[in-house]
């Protein structure tokens, strides 16, 4: 019978090293992979423990299926079984379960397998990650997702991601000016708005869901900004999605302005919260 494995936490010295490359302008294509392979796996095995806790599957480590749990055992049709308590044995205590750490790991493989082959944006899938660690961790400082993704102590954790996410470096100021040049997260707002769902109250619900989901995902809106400018909000979602019969009249300009702004004082926020700056 084969043993189930649940890929490890990363080395946080291979993190730092691979950052001070990037610092330097060194491409180390070596540690790059595994330093991006190992957030990988780790995302990976996170996520299919999450299914076994919320829908009681497991995926078999022989042929890779999927098995569903019966009577309190999971037997999968080439031969392989465990019973769901040894399954639950295999990764207790190995920081691998927790409310908000799915977002994170399915947010990296999307990221991962887009960058493809290509080294800057593998680093930047990377970086991406280390920043929304941050994030988190200014907001729930408590118990921070990124313990469940690197092999080290909270305090540890901590000093090393409070290092990395704001260290200065060209490469982390251009991805914070994607984050905040990216139109999409305004077009998927104004996508949500116009289904208009309810009689009274879809602005106030649609930012608050946007808000939330940003959240979740690692990016931090101003939401006060929103409800102070409702009118405005509420206009910009009018024009962002004027489409009429006798033609398309969208001018999404105005809420793509607002959500980058909303965008840019979340960043503001952490970096005083970090007592650091990039600008």
């Amino acid at each position: 019978m084969s043993e189930i494995r649940w890929a490890p936490r990363v080395s946080p010295k291979k993190i730092r090293r691979l950052y001070e490359d990037d610092a330097k302008n060194i491409v180390n294509r070596d540690l790059l992979l595994d330093v991006g392979i190992s957030f990988y796996a780790r995302a990976e095995s996170i996520i299919a423990i999450h299914r076994i806790h919320t829908q009681g599957i497991a995926p078999c480590p022989v042929c890779r299926r999927d098995v569903v749990v019966s009577e309190e055992r999971y037997v999968c049709e080439c031969g392989w079984s465990i019973g769901a308590k040894d399954l639950h044995l295999t990764y207790k205590g190995q920081q691998t379960t927790g409310a908000s750490i799915i977002g994170f790991a399915e947010k990296f493989i999307d990221d991962w397998n887009r960058a493809l082959d290509d080294p800057g944006e593998q680093m930047k899938a990377i970086d991406f990650l280390i920043h929304r660690f941050h994030w988190e961790m200014t907001e729930q400082p408590s118990r921070p997702v990124a313990v469940n993704y690197i092999d080290s102590t909270m305090t540890n954790v901590t000093k090393l991601i409070l290092e990395l996410a704001y260290s200065g470096d060209i490469t982390r100021k251009k991805n914070r000016e994607e984050w905040l040049n990216n139109r999409e997260l305004a077009s998927k707002m104004a996508e949500l708005w116009k289904v208009h769902p309810f009689r009274e109250g879809n602005t106030r619900t649609i930012v608050t869901f946007v808000c939330q989901f940003a959240e979740s995902r690692g990016m931090l809106l101003d939401r006060e900004l929103f409800e102070k400018n409702a009118i405005y909000m509420r206009n910009a979602l009018v024009a962002a999605t004027a489409i009429f019969p006798d033609g398309d009249f969208r001018k999404p300009e105005y809420l793509f302005n607002i959500v980058k702004d909303s965008l840019e004082r979340g960043f503001n926020w952490k970096e005083k919260a970090s007592g650091s700056s990039i600008n």
